[in-house]
């Protein structure tokens, strides 16, 4: 299968833009590679199954099931209405359910990418967010940002066998779910809530991602504005600073900033 380049969100602009600060190494570190980057995190409370993505929680909330036919002759506003937790599972249910129950929410992303005026993908999933009960909850959860985490870390991506560019393919589903969770750490309600061992744990759990990724002949970019959002000011010492802009409101970089990004989060979490 030939190699398959996928670069959800950016548009590839190879602009003037300084991607380093020093011409010998990389800013005074020498990446090791992702080879050595494993899966630290681990919990009890998520069920691992065999060929599906996405660990499961015993208390996840199951939406009711709707034909495709009969959720696409619904108004928006009643849509909005299905995607809701109700209140009595809201007050019970465990922060890793919450979790998988955002996960499990009937998508829509052609529906999604017109919330925020097509202004980017992160504000899209940004509008997602502030509609939904699960996440606006999750927000207010002490053990969030470790369970985001532990969570994300969990997500198996060997669970098809190919990936190709049919938007409505399982592959591609599976693709922007995980998309969903990569933002969430880059929101304000999460983001500033972080130690600097949350945000080396997150790059930590991105770079394995990458990996994995790469285990299957894909070459997937599309966590570089998180990541850049993530690292936040750090970067300022290798970066320059209207290119690191570029990338995390406008969404746009070269190939050789990925590839130099990618470079300065293993040494992030050295």
């Amino acid at each position: 299968m030939n190699k398959i380049i996928i670069i959800l969100v950016a548009v590839l602009l190879f602009s003037q833009c300084s991607t380093t600060k020093v011409e010998n190494g990389f800013c005074n570190c020498t990446s090791s590679g992702t080879d050595n980057v494993e899966n630290e995190f681990h919990s009890e409370e998520l069920i691992i199954t065999e060929g599906r993505c996405f660990p499961e929680v015993t208390d996840m909330y199951t939406y009711p099931v709707y034909e495709f036919v009969e959720w696409h002759g619904l108004p928006d506003e009643e849509k909005w209405e299905k995607r809701q937790l109700p209140d009595e599972v809201l007050a019970s249910i465990s922060t890793m359910g919450l979790i998988r129950s955002f996960i499990d929410m009937k998508w829509d992303f052609a529906e999604m990418i017109s919330l925020s005026a097509n202004e980017g993908h992160r504000l899209n999933y940004y509008a997602v967010y502030d509609f939904l009960n699960s996440v606006q909850e999750l927000f207010t959860r002490k053990d969030a940002v470790k369970s985001l985490i532990v969570y994300y870390s969990a997500i198996k991506l060997d669970c098809y066998e190919s990936i190709d560019d049919d938007w409505q393919s399982p592959e591609r589903d599976l693709f922007y779910r995980l998309k969903a969770l990569e933002y969430l750490f880059t929101k304000p309600e999460i983001l500033d809530r972080l130690s600097r061992q949350d945000k080396v744990d997150i790059v930590k759990s991105f770079l394995f991602k990458h990996k994995q990724w790469q285990s299957r002949n894909v070459d997937n970019y599309s966590m570089i504005p998180a990541l850049a959002i993530i690292m936040g000011d750090e970067m300022l010492s290798c970066f320059d600073e209207i290119c690191l802009d570029e990338i995390r409101i406008t969404e746009r970089y070269s190939e050789q900033y990925l590839n130099d990004v990618i470079a300065f989060a293993e040494c992030f979490v050295k």
